[in-house]
């Protein structure tokens, strides 16, 4: 995993070789608001490749994040948007002590139709 920040945006790349050339299999931001009242949260948006998806380049990811925002730049709330029918992901977030808060209708265009996200949130309090 390659680590690429600037103040407010951190990005971790999952890579994996093939013959002899890197490819991008997985990457995770997490993003924080310049603005003081709120840069005790954070959002993040991950994804993976469908090719690599569980085998864990996810948790992995996730792992990272959560360790860089909890330990070392104190965030209290972190944050994200996830496909209601992403039963895996909605797993994985809940495994990491993310909760639904609530439910976005007609949230985004998937495939010609429009779809709802869940408001996932976690907090270190």
């Amino acid at each position: 995993m390659k680590p690429n920040r600037t103040p407010n945006q951190h990005m971790l790349v999952a890579e994996v070789e093939e013959n002899g050339q890197k490819k991008v299999i997985g990457a995770i931001s997490l993003n924080i608001s310049p603005n003081p009242r709120m840069r005790h949260s954070g959002s993040i948006g991950i994804m993976v490749h469908k090719d690599y998806q569980g085998e864990g380049i996810g948790k992995a990811l996730f792992s990272k994040i959560i360790d860089l925002a909890d330990n070392w730049l104190k965030l209290m709330r972190l944050e994200l948007t996830v496909f209601v029918d992403n039963e895996r992901a909605i797993n994985l977030y809940k495994s990491f002590g993310f909760e639904i808060e609530g439910r976005k209708k007609y949230a985004v265009i998937r495939n010609g139709k429009y779809a709802d996200e869940y408001i996932m949130a976690r907090y270190n309090i």
